[in-house]
């Protein structure tokens, strides 16, 4: 997922490039490759079909673009549930600084970013919403690693991954063609899902609650089960801590040990932090005294644990 300032002006032109299929046709069960970028479809106009078997989809699909697009508007108002550190909490720290007219510069060209990631937190916590809206023998999981890519949900058909589909701000409709994985291009279904860019006119900390009684529920316990994750990961780490490694080597480890070449020293020293253990123990020592990556290192602890505290309850 990737999040950018969306362009001051409308797109030239509103009908589908010749080489993307018109939105009335169906691609092929068999497509090689993303072509263009789709006419948005659905009632908000906020679903992009890139590739589609069938429309066996269709009713999910409509039910998750309203929950992004809900989840957009909940964003915008301040007094969100703490997700303890999360995306969550990154954003509304920044956007709260942002109203009081104390963002640093180099803050500030997060903010777009930091919004987007917190959109899609919302969505994510409320997955369980709109499951019932699936076909019978489909189910879904978030962030999955598919070698170097990771699309934000992916549904399974049996224990067939068949659909991707991506979370994303209007103005970066189309970012998924770039995506390097062959998935995005063979993959029966594949999507985009978007949700306005961030009016910054319309961040609020007043109003009535943004989530609502039930998603308020759903974060607290959410948060109870990450302590129980953070627990798991202190058992990971623990053996690791012999005080004898260079960051660098640290890093080696801690890269092999999540499969993920992109983790660095920032998110490691936060994970360290998450665990209660010293980061002397690491080899982090001096400037290297403490994380400044903790909402990647909360994401990083929650797609890797958080399955298996889930797993015993």
């Amino acid at each position: 997922m990737k999040h950018v300032e969306p362009p001051r002006t409308t797109r030239a032109t509103t009908s589908a490039p010749t080489t993307a299929p018109p939105a009335t046709s169906r691609p092929t069960t068999s497509p090689t490759r993303i072509r263009g970028i789709p006419e948005p479809s659905g009632p908000r106009r906020n679903i992009y079909e890139y590739q589609a078997a069938d429309g066996a989809l269709r009713v999910y699909l409509e039910t998750l673009a309203e929950r992004v697009l809900l989840s957009s508007r909940q964003a915008l108002c301040l007094n969100l549930s703490s997700d303890n550190g999360g995306y969550l909490d990154r954003w509304t720290g920044l956007a709260r600084r942002y109203l009081a007219r104390t963002l640093r510069p180099r803050e500030a060209r997060f903010l777009e970013a930091a919004y987007g990631y917190a959109v899609e937190k919302l969505t994510e916590i409320a997955l369980e919403d709109v499951e019932r809206a699936l076909p019978r023998g489909w189910r879904w999981k978030t962030q999955v690693s598919k070698g170097s890519t990771r699309p934000d949900l992916v549904l399974y058909r049996g224990e067939k991954d068949a659909a991707w589909l991506d979370f994303t701000s209007e103005g970066n409709v189309g970012h998924i063609s770039r995506k390097a994985h062959s998935g995005w291009r063979t993959r029966g279904y594949v999507y985009e899902i978007t949700y306005p860019p961030l009016d910054r006119s319309k961040i609020t900390t007043d109003g009535a609650p943004a989530e609502g009684v039930r998603l308020r529920g759903v974060i607290r316990r959410l948060n109870a089960r990450m302590e129980r994750a953070y627990v798991l990961l202190k058992e990971a780490l623990e053996p690791l801590a012999d005080g004898r490694r260079k960051p660098s080597e640290t890093r080696a480890v801690f890269q092999k040990l999540y499969a993920d070449d992109s983790l660095g020293h920032s998110a490691i020293r936060s994970l360290i932090e998450l665990a209660g253990l010293a980061l002397a123990d690491f080899g982090y020592t001096r400037g290297d005294a403490t994380g400044r990556d903790k909402a990647a290192a909360v994401e990083l602890v929650r797609r890797v644990y958080l399955p298996d505290v889930k797993q015993f309850e």
